[in-house]
């Protein structure tokens, strides 16, 4: 997906269809959602910024949409550095810098954990961060799954 979307951006900018006939059905009966995290090289403070659609629906990014940005803070010994995180429709960075604060490091994609943000749809939780060694991570789970971070 990632080499999909990265073929598509012109001039710092994104126009994409978030269907199955763009990105293949890797979940066949379940309703997606596109999510993509991106950075501007050119930007001093290092930040992470994420935007998220419903599968039918186009994304688009201008150059220098901050739609839902994160600062990232820096490493603490040991601990992996969230970047950005959704759940369903909703930005969840928080809520998951929590649970990794608090030593949580299976995750449950739940309602319970992170409200219902599309009711009736099965939600997938996704996750970007950098592991304990400074390694980027991408990972996905659908509801009810648990997610490893570490």
């Amino acid at each position: 997906m990632t080499n999909t979307v990265r073929s598509r951006v012109r001039h710092d900018e994104l126009e994409i269809d978030a269907s199955n006939s763009v990105f293949g059905d890797p979940w066949y009966g379940t309703k997606k959602t596109l999510v993509v995290f991106y950075e501007y090289s050119a930007m001093r403070v290092h930040e992470v910024y994420t935007r998220v659609t419903k599968e039918g629906d186009r994304l688009t990014i201008r150059r220098l949409d901050t739609a839902w940005s994160h600062r990232v803070h820096p490493m603490h010994h040991g601990m992996p550095r969230i970047l950005g995180a959704v759940y369903g429709t909703d930005d969840v960075v928080g809520r998951i810098e929590e649970l990794v604060r608090k030593g949580y490091r299976r995750i449950e994609a739940s309602n319970d954990n992170f409200g219902d943000p599309w009711f009736g749809y099965v939600k997938t939780l996704v996750v970007l961060y950098d592991d304990h060694h400074g390694r980027r991570k991408a990972k996905a789970v659908k509801e009810h799954e648990r997610m490893r971070i570490h």
